[in-house]
């Protein structure tokens, strides 16, 4: 025979476990989110991840890298190309802490001159700034989690 009392406790707490045991999933989601998003934050911070959000180049993140074996680059606008209307963001020899400027790597030349492409017929890459030299350069990238 069933207490009476029994039934209903018993029935309560099936629910009541199943009730923490969802939220004990959540709250490890949660966790395991939070440690990643510190953990990116680290790693940008320190310099060994950035992220790419304009659309010359695929959103997502970019790990340091050896630059014989990066695809991206980023760099510094030159003293001659301060006359290009949205330079004003970027960073020049008169905004040394502006925007890096990533592009992907098409071309190596001799002496490190690179010829690099942006993903748009607007992009602000080689076309319109010519080879970018060993002085501009500021990291040397590849593609970490991309989308």
């Amino acid at each position: 025979m069933i207490h009476p009392y029994t039934f209903p406790y018993r029935l309560w707490m099936n629910r009541f476990k199943g009730v923490l045991h969802h939220h004990r999933w959540s709250f490890s989601g949660v966790a395991i989110w939070a440690i990643i998003v510190v953990a990116v934050n680290q790693l940008v911070s320190n310099g060994v991840v950035v992220g790419n959000y304009s659309p010359s180049a695929p959103t997502g993140l970019y790990i340091t890298s050896l630059p014989r074996t990066a695809t991206y680059v980023s760099f510094c606008l030159r003293d001659d190309h301060i006359d290009i209307a949205t330079t004003g963001e970027f960073c020049h020899a008169g905004n040394p802490h502006g925007t890096r400027v990533l592009k992907r790597i098409v071309m190596r030349h001799s002496h490190n001159r690179l010829i690099v492409a942006g993903d748009t017929p607007q992009a602000l890459d080689s076309r319109v700034l010519g080879d970018i030299t060993p002085l501009m350069i500021r990291g040397w990238w590849r593609p970490l989690l991309t989308f």
